[in-house]
């Protein structure tokens, strides 16, 4: 089903007739121009073929005694052309030798909002120019409530009436050759040359014929609604318009059984094109289950994707509170391991100061100031390394804390808090050196104390060597070779 662009009417002062002339003895009432709206461009409506049941024309006529506003211009019978929006739209039939206006009567449903719904006369399907107006979205034009112009009062005077081609009926013909030949349409199955039996069939065939139609732009209305993004407002009106459609079929079945059950008792001639009826409403039925079905599994789909959205949307949320909660949490508990790792490296700091005496002055022995530096770097060094201790505790905490954050900020609070640890890991090391202090610096006295020995008894020994070498000091090389390994087998 193809539309075309649609425009909003303005509002258009009292409409008069103008003087008529031969040629425009039709063209009374002007059309009014409606203004461009912001909706998008839509195809030009679907033409098909009318039905080979018989097309439903309508007839408009006026029962006003004068025209003062030219009702004429719409006065006439309208043959069907197509559908747009789901329901068959008519053209207006000229009058031979009268050049007429070309006048549509359509109908628009509310996809571009309320004020644009309904039926209408123009001069195209979806044009700019309109005659008039009627707001019901009724499956055929409503024969009354047509305002004139569009947003004018309501014209009593105006009347469409639906009405049925009515089929030929077929030439009386000798028995004999009514007996051998078939016919070769249904509607000539049905029309019998009685007048009695002939209106009857007639009359229930209209009567399908109109079933069928209204079903028919029901299913194809209801098919146009459901295709692509539908809302929930949509599928309710869908429901509601096939539900409401099917009730009118099963109606008119029950009618039809009800005409076969009386045609048995006063016309059993009539009984089998009668019969014949009933397979065409069932046919229509089954189109309606089968749409009705379609609907409820559409909005059944829209409701799961509607519970899926809403349960989505509250997971989403809590994961955003619980994001904001623990970046709070992040917030209050970063600055707290913080400040205690920087206290623990500004304590090692301490101990470095207190430390640096021994480092450039080494005394020959353990005195009463050396004893002293060692006692307060060792105490500073055991305040830092309780420090490191308590940092870390707190550290690990923080993290243990952590792994139960919402994802972003654990991520961010693990990243912060790993850097603490490796910043008290360096401070470890640091330390390390000044926790044995005392140790190492009297293992340094020692080692001096034994080097200053070894020195001494080197010294006394080189005199001896002296002495030794030069009593036996001769002018012959042997002599000097003798001294040199005398001199060695002392030392060792």
């Amino acid at each position: 089903m193809r539309q075309v662009p649609r425009v909003r009417p303005q509002v258009a002062p009292t409409l008069r007739k103008p003087p008529q002339t031969p040629a425009v003895v039709q063209q009374g009432m002007t059309a009014v121009q409606k203004p461009l709206m912001q909706s998008t461009t839509q195809p030009p409506p679907e033409v098909k073929k009318p039905s080979a049941t018989g097309p439903l024309t309508l007839h408009v006529y006026s029962k006003a005694d004068k025209d003062e506003i030219g009702i004429e211009t719409l006065v006439g019978e309208y043959v069907e052309m197509g559908t747009n929006h789901g329901k068959f739209f008519k053209r207006k039939n000229g009058a031979e030798g009268i050049e007429e206006v070309t006048v549509f009567l359509y109908f628009w449903d509310n996809r571009d909002g309320a004020d644009f719904g309904g039926w209408w006369f123009g001069d195209k399907v979806g044009g700019a120019q309109v005659w008039s107006r009627c707001e019901k979205a009724d499956m055929l034009p409503p024969a009354s409530g047509w305002r004139i112009p569009w947003d004018g009062p309501v014209q009593n005077a105006l009347v469409v009436e639906s009405q049925m081609q009515q089929a030929k009926p077929a030439v009386a013909v000798p028995a004999k050759v009514e007996a051998k030949e078939e016919t070769k349409t249904e509607v000539a199955d049905v029309v019998k040359t009685e007048p009695e039996l002939d209106e009857r069939v007639q009359r229930a065939t209209d009567r399908v014929v109109l079933a069928e139609i209204e079903a028919t732009q029901a299913l194809e209305s209801s098919s146009a609604m459901m295709e692509g993004e539908v809302s929930d407002e949509s599928l309710q009106v869908v429901e509601e318009l096939l539900v409401a459609q099917q009730t009118t079929m099963t109606e008119s079945h029950k009618s039809l059984a009800a005409e076969i059950i009386e045609a048995r008792k006063v016309s059993p001639k009539s009984v089998a094109a009668l019969s014949k009826l009933t397979p065409r409403l069932r046919s229509v039925q089954a189109s309606l289950v089968a749409e009705i079905a379609r609907a409820k599994q559409l909005s059944k789909r829209k409701l799961v994707e509607a519970e899926e959205k809403q349960k989505r949307a509250h997971a989403e949320e809590v994961q955003l509170q619980a994001e904001q909660r623990d970046a709070k949490a992040l917030e209050e508990s970063l600055p707290v391991a913080m400040d205690v790792v920087t206290k623990a490296e500004d304590m090692i700091e301490v101990v470095i100061t207190t430390a640096s005496p021994l480092a450039v002055e080494f005394a020959e022995e353990m005195s009463e100031s050396v004893s002293n530096l060692l006692q307060e770097t060792e105490e500073a060094a055991g305040k830092a390394h309780e420090a490191i201790q308590a940092a870390r505790k707190e550290v690990n905490s923080k993290i243990s804390a952590a792994t139960n954050f919402a994802p972003e900020v654990r991520k961010v609070a693990l990243a912060e808090f790993s850097s603490l640890q490796d910043k008290l890991n360096e401070s470890e090391k640091k330390l390390a050196p000044y926790l044995r202090i005392r140790k190492e610096y009297e293992h340094k006295l020692s080692a001096k104390k034994v080097m200053t020995e070894v020195a001494s008894k080197l010294g006394s020994v080189e005199i001896e060597v002296d002495k030794v070498t030069s009593l036996l000091m001769g002018s012959s090389s042997t002599s000097e070779m003798r001294s040199k390994q005398l001199r060695h087998l002392w030392l060792l």
